[in-house]
């Protein structure tokens, strides 16, 4: 049962393009470190019912093309510098209730 990432996750797979932990049901943030994957362009966390934050490193991720959040019910905060992602393509926050 996966409940989080290593804290230096970001540092460990810096050319990741893709990430998906949809369904991961334990989950609740993501490290900051994330916010180093830079070349990051999928980013699938959908269905993470207990995920209650993303960290404000996320707007480091400027390769971003798709990000889902839709199920992540518990959801309360989000980084306010979404015009950093000028690639972003797909946002997609579902049904969160």
């Amino acid at each position: 049962m996966l409940v989080g990432l290593p804290n230096n996750f970001g540092t460990s797979v810096p050319k990741l393009k893709r990430l998906e932990m949809s369904s991961c049901s334990n989950l609740r943030t993501l490290p900051k470190s994330v916010g180093l994957l830079t070349e990051l362009e999928h980013l699938d966390v959908h269905s993470c019912q207990e995920m209650i934050t993303l960290p404000n490193a996320i707007v480091g991720l400027v390769g971003l093309k798709m990000l889902n959040l839709s199920g992540c019910s518990k959801l309360e905060e989000m980084a306010l510098e979404l015009g950093r992602w000028i690639d972003l393509h797909e946002l997609d926050v579902g049904s969160r209730s």
